[in-house]
């Protein structure tokens, strides 16, 4: 069971420094960021919020307006321009393959069933592409970017929303390389206490929350790793980070979805391959976590309300004594119309890149880079 023991302790926030900003990109959100570290996949939109649906507990999926966004990849070193096209239809997942150089994303239009399945093979540009159907009365089917030759995918249920299996496909057909049920036992709670599966930068290991439970898989085969309960009294799991590896996993356990209500909650870094839980923070990660590739820093997210604005911060703890070592704001977004909307991290908006020397924030279709390798070694 995971946050039964107390190994770290938050103590009183001893701030030594500010993270220093290396990069700042407005109007886009973080799609994925290459398995080497070295690129980042933006979704460009100065319209970003023409609808926003609840896909799955807490995941936002943003569509845009026909026609206005953009796929991006970009060089963070140098900030030049690997690839870049105008899509039609708004961005939704996308991900890049193990090797870096081929990148799987959907994209649809609000209110339309049919969506394309589109894999990009950057050095040629070549564009490969499907069209599928969400059914609002069957089983559907949603994928992202695995090895070179594979796409791992969910099977869901819509009514009511459950995520029944977990699959491994071949990324040229679909055809089934491997299946598990999504929950290690036959006993399931309600379908909003699950998590969408988090795959590690080597793309070796998943990681996922369902009916308040931790659990580690294999994705070559989708061999059980480790399947463990988080402690009693608490909804479920938020958010999940893995090191580039997957040996460090790190949970935000809740005790309620609504942000404003949360008054139980606290982070879990286990090793995956020991089984064991190696620290737990009192700190709230539902906005968003971050572990860094050593496992010994973790970046939370935060809302912060001051006045009628509400502040996107971002602390950083020290995983062995939970002492926050630096912080700084990603935005600040005052009253209006969508400010309930866009006020908080995209999913995977607080993650660290798989070299260590960067942190990026995304949010509120702006993306930061913050310069972490004096941090995290």
């Amino acid at each position: 069971m995971i946050g039964q023991q107390l190994f770290a302790q938050a103590g009183a926030p001893s701030v030594g420094t500010r993270t220093e900003l290396a990069t700042d990109i407005r109007d886009a959100r973080l799609l994925d960021v290459s398995p080497d570290g070295k690129r980042l996949c933006l979704c460009s939109s100065r319209r970003p919020l023409s609808s926003a649906v609840f896909v799955s507990p807490g995941n936002r999926a943003y569509r845009s307006e026909p026609g206005e966004a953009s796929l991006h990849v970009v060089d963070i070193e140098s900030g030049s321009t690997v690839y870049s096209k105008q899509i039609s239809g708004g961005i939704g997942t996308a991900g890049f393959f193990s090797g870096g150089k081929r990148l799987y994303f959907e994209t649809s239009f609000p209110g339309v069933t049919t969506y394309r399945q589109i894999i990009l093979d950057l050095p040629t540009g070549v564009l490969t592409e499907r069209s599928a159907v969400r059914n609002g009365n069957k089983n559907n089917y949603e994928y992202t970017a695995l090895d070179d030759n594979a796409l791992l995918g969910i099977e869901v249920s819509p009514n009511p929303y459950l995520i029944q299996s977990l699959l491994r496909v071949g990324s040229d057909d679909l055809h089934e390389i491997a299946r598990v049920p999504y929950a290690p036992t036959d006993v399931r709670g309600p379908g909003n206490r699950d998590t969408s599966p988090v795959i590690s930068s080597d793309r070796k290991k998943v990681a996922y929350g369902v009916s308040s439970s931790l659990v580690v898989r294999r994705t070559n085969n989708l061999e059980l790793i480790w399947a463990t309960p988080i402690e009693p009294g608490y909804f479920g799991i938020r958010r999940l980070s893995l090191t580039p590896d997957g040996s460090i996993v790190a949970v935000s356990v809740v005790d309620t979805t609504a942000y404003e209500h949360q008054r139980k909650y606290y982070i879990s870094i286990c090793d995956s391959e020991k089984r064991v839980q190696i620290a737990r923070l009192p700190v709230n990660g539902s906005e968003g976590i971050g572990i860094s590739p050593n496992g010994q820093i973790l970046a939370v997210g935060k809302r912060i309300i001051e006045g009628r604005d509400i502040r996107l911060g971002i602390e950083l703890c020290q995983v062995g004594s939970g002492k926050m070592i630096a912080q700084s704001e990603h935005d600040r977004i005052p009253p209006g119309r969508y400010q309930s909307l866009v006020a908080s991290f995209d999913v995977d908006g607080v993650r660290f890149t798989s070299d260590g020397k960067y942190l990026i924030t995304s949010g509120n279709n702006h993306v930061k880079l913050w310069n972490a390798h004096s941090l995290t070694n």
